[in-house]
């Protein structure tokens, strides 16, 4: 689960070092790889997106350049960048938790 997860992913290492991604002292917004990256997540994933974040085009830029759609969740929520805490918003996104725990075959307690 990312909760406003933003471009651009960052190197930490020689072994991942790549031109579409950055160096730790080099993140920016302006940061443009402008060819389709050879780093995507297939595992499944669930993006919370806070629709009043000023980073939102930085969460949907990630989401777009470094992950697989078809194994990607959005949840867009009324909230700006912090972690939504009212029930409302707090439900659907455990509801996904646990729906992509079933599909990943987890037991959960008292099913």
């Amino acid at each position: 689960m990312l909760l406003a997860g933003r471009s651009p992913l960052v190197s930490f290492s020689e072994i991942s070092r790549h031109p579409a991604l950055v160096n730790a002292g080099a993140v920016s917004e302006g940061f443009d790889y402008p060819h389709p990256s050879p780093h995507i997540l297939r595992l499944p994933t669930i993006h919370v997106h806070g629709l009043a974040d000023a980073g939102l085009h930085l969460h949907r830029k990630m989401l777009r350049q470094y992950h697989d759609e078809k194994s990607a969740t959005v949840i867009e929520w009324d909230g700006a960048h912090r972690v939504p805490i009212k029930k409302t918003d707090v439900e659907p996104i455990a509801k996904e938790i646990y729906r992509v725990a079933r599909e990943q075959g987890i037991v959960l307690p008292g099913e």
